[in-house]
């Protein structure tokens, strides 16, 4: 049991759960926590404040629950699942220090408000910032800080970073520091409490799947994904790889060999399961879905993501890995990467802890 201080009351706890509308890997996340958290305590209030999409947030969180909307926690400009915006990301996080009381005070209402008993950041500095301001105890679910990814962006004394001082300080406000494995280290004030990876176990359907496409004896099934943001390389163009066979998320354009998942009626996790392959980038959601599926992982480095370096190291160390370049994979001439992949030793699959673990940590709090 992950030790943390206890509040005790005689009524419904409400909790308020914060999710950064980055890519949606911080939902997912958010999402595995919350409902590990609502078997734990089934009459839980849940609050959810993000600016991801309610259709989204419905696929991912247990109901009931209340949906509001912030605009203020997006943290870094994405152009695509690979590409940042780093001049609006500067603008943002400029107009950000110039309203940090107005943001901080809002926050401290709607928390005060609502009367919310705990609050869960992943990983909403002004999150923190409010519920401090309202005196109300806050954990963050923290795979990374938004100060720690600003310093890895912009050098010292740029204008994005005109409110670091103050995120840092808020960060160091937390009642608990939940930092699931594999995680960035941090520089703010805090003390983080390691937990195992947040993912979900698939079931394994190759045998299924191979029958239900038709594969021939020694074809491979090689899952294709750059992240949520719907990015993906033209795979229906890879023709050079006879003995291949592609599965791709919903809205990538599908060919002989490229088959969707939505088609296939297959989820996310089955998915990873039963790939003989997973081609990606180092996000956590993909590192920890390959790392717990037991999936040989061909990954293309970003190499702009602060995140990404210790990300990386983990996955070499607990996964079948291999790094393969940005050009070579958006050519499809990987097939004898893959090879090399599949030559390498496998790997023991992880177990995937930190949901629970987390959850029995909020239960602690909310208690």
């Amino acid at each position: 049991m992950i030790p943390v201080p206890c509040a005790t009351m005689d009524r419904t706890p409400h909790l308020l759960a914060t999710i950064t509308a980055n890519g949606f890997g911080h939902a997912v996340q958010t999402g595995a926590v919350l409902h590990a958290l609502r078997r734990r305590l089934p009459g839980l209030r849940l609050t959810i404040q993000t600016a991801i999409p309610a259709a989204r947030i419905a696929e991912i969180a247990p109901q009931p629950y209340d949906l509001l909307r912030v605009d203020h926690d997006f943290g870094v400009v994405i152009r695509s699942a690979t590409e940042l915006d780093l001049p609006a990301t500067r603008e943002a996080y400029g107009r950000l220090a110039r309203d940090w009381e107005i943001l901080a005070e809002a926050q401290a209402a709607t928390i005060r408000g609502r009367a919310v008993d705990l609050v869960l950041a992943n990983v909403s500095f002004l999150a923190i910032e409010g519920a401090a301001r309202a005196g109300v105890p806050a954990a963050a679910l923290a795979c990374l800080t938004w100060s720690d990814i600003l310093r890895g962006l912009f050098p010292q004394g740029d204008p994005a970073l005109a409110a670091l001082c103050r995120m840092e300080a808020a960060y160091g406000r937390v009642a608990a520091f939940l930092q699931p494995e594999p995680s960035m280290p941090t520089a703010a004030p805090v003390e983080a409490v390691r937990t195992g990876p947040i993912s979900t176990r698939g079931q394994d359907r190759r045998d299924a799947l191979r029958r239900q496409l038709g594969m021939a004896p020694g074809e491979r099934l090689v899952l294709v994904a750059l992240g949520g943001m719907g990015d993906a390389p033209p795979v229906a163009q890879w023709l050079e790889n006879p003995g291949l066979r592609w599965l791709v998320p919903a809205g990538t354009p599908e060919g002989p060999r490229v088959h969707a998942l939505p088609g296939l009626d297959l989820g996310w996790a089955d998915a990873v399961a039963s790939a003989d392959a997973f081609v990606g980038k180092p996000g956590y959601g993909s590192i920890t879905s390959a790392a717990v599926n037991g999936a040989p992982f061909l990954f293309m480095r970003r190499g702009d993501w602060p995140e990404e370096p210790p990300l990386i190291a983990w996955a070499l160390d607990r996964i079948q890995a291999l790094e393969v370049p940005p050009g070579q994979l958006w050519s499809g001439a990987i097939a004898g990467a893959l090879d090399a992949l599949w030559a390498r030793p496998a790997r023991p699959r992880v177990e995937p802890t930190g949901a629970d673990e987390i959850a029995e940590a909020l239960a602690a709090l909310l208690d």
